[in-house]
């Protein structure tokens, strides 16, 4: 049950922007969320912001997906914007995936959200061993 959670979250922030929210700060964050829902769709950004790549190259680096759920991922960042496809008519298919520039700015944006993770992760994780000491439960 607690699965449904998050998809009813992102439902209910797409009819709320649909319906004519007001658009302060709120708004454009739950708009991102709906956009960014995923837990894949920042790691697939990411892996394409050093330039082009085939698909089997996004695979291998985003480890975990499934290739459906990679293939799905790849089908909602194009039609957000964010990601280029180009399929050559060649034997075997050659389709390759890039970064478009509103998917580029995004990254460009990612980028120092990345090195603040690298540089205070450890402080979250210190902070959760705390919390979690204290005798409360955590809801990871």
């Amino acid at each position: 049950m607690l699965g449904l959670l998050p998809v009813c979250l992102l439902i209910e922030a797409n009819i709320k922007i649909r319906a004519g929210m007001e658009k302060t700060d709120d708004y454009y964050l739950r708009a991102v969320i709906a956009i960014l829902s995923s837990k894949w769709t920042l790691p697939v950004l990411y892996g394409l912001r050093d330039g082009t790549r085939r698909y089997h190259e996004i695979n291998n680096a985003v480890p975990d997906m499934t290739q459906k759920v990679l293939t799905d991922m790849l089908h909602k960042l194009e039609r957000h914007g964010f990601v280029e496809r180009v399929a050559h008519p060649t034997v075997p298919p050659k389709v390759e995936y890039t970064l478009t520039d509103l998917g580029g700015s995004f990254v460009g944006a990612l980028v120092p959200v990345v090195d603040w993770t690298k540089d205070h992760l450890h402080e979250v994780h210190d902070a959760q061993e705390v919390y979690d000491s204290n005798g409360l439960i955590s809801i990871d």
